[in-house]
């Protein structure tokens, strides 16, 4: 049995169509990623490294906004948001570099963007470290030319699924119902889902034969011991 966090474009959106539990939910390109990007404003260019996420990462993962309004920041293919630190490098400033234009190239892929907004660069600590976000529609449209996902391929991708449940959600139950979701709707897979806390990735991120078996934990357990 072998357990992924790979998941379909389009799965947040269905789970959260269809399970009441789940109240909001964020996509984003395989997190493992988090693509060295070149930036070019003007005369500079430089690298920073960053994601492509669906339009509500920001109202979801709680980064602390310096300029910009939340609710809208990747409303468009266009958007992105970028780091204190990055605005800094960018512009010597984090003002007035809401609406500025920079231009991103990844690999033979490029965009000109509008950056939407500026947020506090994570602590050290942080799960995930990156520079800027841009939206996920960019990746959709203009990398793989999709006139918009086809919301019935909920059966696989590479991407990486987030939920937000009700405070008084039974988790076991929830998985009981997210479980057989694929299956229900393709007869022939063999996949079945569940939730993991966001706050276990990183020190129980191991599974063998799709059962959870420590991961980081045991360096823990190891130095105390020690």
């Amino acid at each position: 049995v072998i357990t992924s966090d790979a998941t379909s474009i389009v799965l947040g959106d269905a789970l959260q169509k269809e399970i009441p539990d789940i109240i909001s939910t964020v996509t984003t390109t395989p997190a493992f990623w988090f693509t060295k990007f070149n930036i070019t404003h003007g005369d500079v260019t430089m690298k920073a490294t960053g994601n492509f996420a669906s339009n509500n990462f920001f109202t979801v993962f709680p980064h602390e906004l310096l300029h910009g309004n939340r609710s809208s920041l990747l409303a468009d293919k266009n958007n992105m948001v970028i780091s204190e630190g990055l605005a800094k490098k960018l512009f010597n400033t984090t003002e007035n570099a809401v609406g500025k234009v920079l231009q991103w190239k990844w690999w033979n892929f490029d965009l000109q963007c509008i950056v939407t907004g500026v947020y506090r660069d994570a602590p050290a600590n942080a799960t995930h470290q990156f520079d800027c976000i841009l939206s996920l529609d960019a990746w959709g449209r203009d990398i793989m030319h999709w006139p918009s996902p086809d919301p019935a391929d909920i059966g696989g991708g590479p991407f990486n699924t987030y939920v937000v449940v009700r405070k008084d959600a039974d988790i076991d139950k929830l998985n009981a119902a997210i479980a057989p979701f694929i299956s229900r709707k393709f007869p022939k897979s063999n996949t079945t889902l569940f939730l993991r806390r966001y706050s276990s990735q990183y020190l129980y991120g191991n599974y063998v034969n799709g059962k959870q078996e420590g991961g980081r934990i045991a360096y823990v357990k190891l130095f105390s011991l020690i």
